[in-house]
């Protein structure tokens, strides 16, 4: 399991280590990543909590 959490106020995603992610969007519970050209999906398990403009969701990896 991982965690990606949105800023709502930039409209940008970052993984537990602080890195910039390009979550591209999202569709059936999942979020869709760019990576080198390709997607990757996450799919959300728990969206842990919000507070104010943040919000945590728990993810893990789909192929």
């Amino acid at each position: 399991m991982a965690f990606l959490t949105f800023v709502i106020n930039d409209n940008r995603w970052y993984d537990e280590d602080g890195l910039d992610r390009q979550i591209a969007g999202r569709k059936n519970h999942c979020l869709i990543e760019e990576q080198e050209g390709r997607q990757v999906r996450h799919r959300i398990t728990r969206e842990s909590f919000q507070y104010g403009t943040i919000r945590v969701y728990e993810v893990e990896e789909v192929d």
